[in-house]
């Protein structure tokens, strides 16, 4: 099974077996646009590019050596682009990150079926969500507006061009805020606010739809029999729990690259009281709920570049920057950090804070606020580990997955912060392995997803150590305070 992962920066594509295991990958990485203040675009044709290419390095290697039975997809979560009626691009792909319809969202968040909105569709209002960017587009690029024929999103998009139809799966139509969660159809409250209608977007199917009719020059680029299925797949942060095997109750994933999330799995939508968590479809029977974070590697990489004048694009840079950070103590020396540095979603929905440096002395190195940073973006974590704790029940166990899987001292940081044992799966392409296993469950060769777990091998496993986390607890406890009256004050200015 060939799955494929869409994601901010690359995309990954791996051949998984029915055993379990990973044959190849291959990778692609492209930029994210950022043109003006706010914005956050991908090129729709690079990220075509980068997944054909990944696919064919992939069939190329494996050619000769296993029977390729079927492909399955995940991508990055928000993203849409604008199609005319020839189907082509009117818009690059708008991300998760582009908070320029910040006004769009704090104007929905006081709408009077705001709390109703969010129950339907799980979705909190913030920029992310191509509701918003919808709205954006009405207002500000009205010409535009009219004359898309569909709104498609960035598997969507590279699903047509490969197999001629618009579909878009349960999950990822659950992260637009324009679908009901519930009913699984699209939501007519939050299609009138955007003022749009069905015709305007992908037919909705379920995870594990499958396509046959591929592109013919591609088949022979990939040497592949003919009805072999291409099934849509679900998001990147659903499929992450799958493919770390965090499917059960009281199982957590923490998921850290550009960005980051936490995440929980539970048989109904649970709404958090003061919408701070996400409710997602992954198949009928079973939902994702969780909070995402806007402020994971990036800023590392933007501390790498800007502060220690070396690149950051390899996993390797995560464990290097973790090395330098380690020379200062838990607790960073009494330096807090908000790592807002992009705005932030969970737990505080808010694109217009920024990021903060509290109780900077004299004292401080540099090593202080690189520790600082990571703490803070682990604090983060645990504030919406601790609200999903409220409205999900208890966790137990961590399972970790991304780019920050790569630094020992980090997991073990981890553990120490949310004083749980963390587990450390295969590798961290989580979404792409989680893709791949739902591509099995739909071919039949399993019959639920909680037998992919036969699958999970466990390479490391951090257990926390007490007289650590007493130490955090203390920041921790400071760092919510000072989290907490941000939010409060919304000091975007």
């Amino acid at each position: 099974m060939i799955g494929v992962d869409i994601g901010t920066s690359s995309t990954k594509v791996i051949a998984y077996s029915d055993k379990g295991k990973v044959l190849t990958i291959a990778r692609r990485s492209y930029p994210l646009l950022q043109p003006h203040a706010g914005y956050a675009e991908q090129d729709p044709e690079t990220l075509y590019t980068a997944v054909t290419e990944s696919i064919t390095e992939v069939c190329q290697q494996i050619q000769g050596h296993a029977v390729i039975e079927g492909f399955s997809f995940s991508s990055a979560m928000h993203g849409f682009l604008a199609l005319d009626r020839e189907n082509k691009p009117l818009t690059r792909i708008i991300t998760w990150a582009d908070t320029r319809s910040s006004g769009e969202a704090e104007e929905l968040g006081r709408h009077p079926g705001a709390k109703k909105l969010y129950e339907r569709t799980g979705v909190p209002m913030h920029p992310m969500t191509p509701l918003t960017k919808i709205c954006w587009l009405q207002h500000n690029m009205p010409r535009v507006a009219s004359n898309t024929a569909m709104y498609s999103g960035i598997k969507e998009y590279i699903l047509f061009r490969l197999l001629g139809e618009h579909i878009i799966d349960h999950s990822l139509a659950s992260a637009t805020g324009l679908f009901d969660i519930h009913s699984l159809e699209w939501y007519k409250p939050a299609l009138e606010i955007a003022g749009i209608t069905e015709k305007q977007l992908p037919n909705i199917v379920s995870t594990t739809y499958a396509l046959y009719d591929l592109d013919p020059v591609w088949r022979k680029e990939w040497g592949i029999k003919d009805h072999t299925p291409f099934y849509t797949g679900a998001s990147d942060g659903c499929l992450a729990n799958l493919g770390t095997g965090a499917v059960e109750t009281g199982d957590l994933a923490v998921t850290v690259g550009t960005s980051g999330a936490v995440r929980m799995a539970a048989a109904i939508a649970l709404p958090d009281k003061l919408s701070r968590t996400f409710n997602y479809v992954l198949t009928p029977s079973l939902y994702i709920a969780g909070g995402p974070i806007n402020n994971g590697g990036i800023i590392l990489k933007w501390f790498t570049e800007n502060f220690l004048n070396r690149s950051f694009n390899s996993a390797a840079d995560f464990d290097a920057f973790l090395v330098e950070a380690a020379k200062a103590p838990p607790g960073s020396a009494g330096l807090i950090c908000l790592p807002y540095f992009m705005g932030e979603r969970a737990p505080v929905w808010n694109a217009g804070l920024k990021g903060i440096f509290y109780g900077v002395q004299i004292h401080h190195r540099r090593e202080h606020m690189m520790r600082a940073i990571v703490e803070g973006i682990s604090f983060s974590l645990l504030q919406i580990a601790e609200i999903l704790a409220e409205s999900q029940g208890p966790y137990t166990r961590i399972f970790a997955s991304g780019g920050f899987v790569h630094s020992p001292t980090w997991m073990q940081w981890l553990a120490d912060i949310f004083n749980r044992t963390v587990y450390i799966t295969q590798t961290e392409d989580a979404s792409a392995i989680g893709a791949a296993m739902l591509g099995w469950m739909a071919l039949g060769r399993i019959n639920n997803l909680s037998q992919t777990k036969e699958w999970i091998e466990f390479q490391q496993t951090y257990q926390p150590v007490p007289a650590s986390h007493n130490l955090y607890k203390q920041s921790f406890e400071k760092y919510k305070l000072l989290s907490e009256r941000e939010a409060a004050h919304k000091l975007t200015d």
